[in-house]
């Protein structure tokens, strides 16, 4: 066959396959053909075309595997100090200990004190009312002006001063007795040594003899003055 339909093709080039028809003209199957003629030369390259839109979000991808731990860090600085606290309950009773001189409800108050015998507890002489008192000793002549004015004399209610006890050192008449605040002391035979003790109620204490206390009162009393125990000879 050898007739020619137009497309460039003669004789046996019409029982080619479109493959061969295409290489023929320079182009491989595959390709995407260019525009232009149908058989004809290929056309120049067109010019790019716009960026096309962004495509829809794809699914979300699985989780991945948990990462390794990783090392610890440095300490950190130290915090500020927390509130304090509330007061605890108080720790139970402690177990009774051997009898000693403590043992009463009150407790005595005591001082202990170091002696050639070893130490020694002395206690406190106790009163009704709140006392308090100065011994002192001087050389006195026939006639002694103690004056009023001095720190024992701060420490109680001015008119209750008075001369608890008065010891001279050799046998002799006295008399004592406190006027104005100041104290007197008398004595027939002079110079010698004098021991004078002076007593006054403690300031702000006045009126105040024997007064009620609580059970409370009495067992803080018993606790403090009972802190300290000495067993008995």
């Amino acid at each position: 066959m050898s007739s020619d339909d137009g497309s460039g093709f003669t004789g046996s080039q019409f029982s080619w396959s479109k493959g061969q028809r295409m290489r023929y003209i320079g182009v491989e199957p595959d390709t995407k053909p260019l525009q232009g003629d149908k058989y004809g030369n290929v056309g120049a390259p067109g010019a790019k075309g716009d960026t096309g839109a962004t495509g829809p979000k794809g699914d979300k991808g699985d989780k991945g595997d948990k990462g390794d731990t990783g090392d610890q860090g440095p300490e950190g600085a130290q915090g500020p100090q927390g509130d304090k606290g509330d007061k605890g309950d108080p720790g139970a009773d402690g177990a009774n200990g051997d009898a000693t001189y403590f043992a009463n409800p009150a407790g005595y108050k005591v001082a202990i004190v170091e002696t050639s015998k070893g130490p020694r507890a002395m206690f406190c002489v106790e009163s009704t009312e709140v006392w308090f008192e100065k011994s002192f000793q001087f050389v006195a002549k026939h006639h002694n002006v103690l004056p009023a004015k001095s720190l024992f004399a701060e420490t109680i209610e001015p008119e209750t001063l008075m001369v608890k006890s008065i010891v001279p050192s050799r046998m002799c008449q006295y008399a004592a007795w406190v006027e104005d605040g100041e104290v007197h002391i008398e004595l027939s035979v002079a110079p010698q040594n004098v021991s004078v003790t002076l007593q006054g109620i403690r300031k702000g204490a006045k009126g105040v003899d024997m007064p009620p206390a609580s059970e409370k009162d009495l067992e803080m009393n018993t606790r403090f003055w009972g802190s300290s125990h000495l067993p008995k000879p």
